[in-house]
């Protein structure tokens, strides 16, 4: 997706006629003067954290560039909720550091960069938490187009869920180069048209032979894989589907439509 795109996309946050006619399509309400106001100055925070980042020098460009998305999720977040304004959002970020220190070794930076990968947080209350509840963990997929194909909303993490750098990492194909680099295996793979899914016929989709670096996840989970000379047809029923639901990602950083990554 262009970025102009993109920025154009994100101003519309801050208009007051725009966020009164979404909140009344998601909410079927109107929304008060105040929590308006809320979310038109996060997304300018957010618009101006983010501008001055790209102008910024690379080491404090990573801090305005959080604190960019964090007030841009804080206006979503605020858009999405029925009742209650900025007063009610739980504080904290939603995520905090577990024993960091242990792996980050002061002055030492090359032990500490063959290390980073262990780096973990773990889910708490706050506006990580927040933004799961009110978007409902929802994955929105295009298929065909452009235009959203599908709705998936996964599972919501427990709080005290824990994550692995390297496992965050290791699943985003916009990251390949990377990997490479850093010499970690992949744990995604491109999916290929056609996708299909309802009741009746259930799952089917094609994928590229990278499939092998995690059919095993696959195999341990009743789906069903057949190998298409290079490639591979991945299928299940839909209660299979729906108990097993795989995790697809969008790369929107060359277009704005990408088949879903698996």
């Amino acid at each position: 997706m262009d970025k102009l795109e993109v920025k154009q996309q994100l101003l519309q946050l801050e208009s007051r006629d725009v966020v009164q006619k979404w909140f009344q399509i998601i909410h079927k309400r109107k929304i008060n003067a105040i929590r308006i106001k809320e979310i038109n100055f996060a997304a300018k925070q957010a618009s101006e954290y983010l501008r001055n980042s790209q102008s910024a020098d690379l080491t404090v460009r990573p801090l305005l560039t959080y604190y960019g998305i964090n007030m841009l999720t804080r206006a979503l977040v605020l858009l999405f909720k029925k009742n209650g304004g900025e007063n009610s959002l739980k504080p904290g970020h939603g995520i905090v550091t577990k024993q960091w220190s242990q792996i980050l070794l002061g002055t030492n930076i090359t032990e500490s960069l063959n290390r980073i990968g262990a780096l973990e947080v773990e889910i708490c209350n706050g506006l990580f938490s927040e933004l799961i509840d009110v978007t409902q963990n929802r994955t929105s997929i295009h298929i065909s187009s452009s235009a959203v194909g599908w709705h998936i909303n996964y599972t919501k993490p427990n709080i005290g869920n824990k994550l692995i750098l390297d496992d965050i990492l290791t699943r985003f194909p916009s990251l390949r180069t990377d990997l490479n680099n850093l010499e970690l295996k992949e744990k995604y793979c491109h999916t290929i048209s056609p996708i299909s899914y309802n009741k009746i016929d259930g799952f089917k989709c094609q994928v590229y032979s990278k499939f092998s670096l995690i059919e095993d996840a696959f195999s341990g989970m009743e789906y069903n894989i057949e190998k298409l000379g290079e490639n591979y047809k991945l299928s299940c029923s839909s209660e299979v589907f729906i108990k097993n639901t795989p995790i697809f990602y969008h790369d929107y950083l060359d277009s704005p439509f990408s088949i879903p990554q698996l």
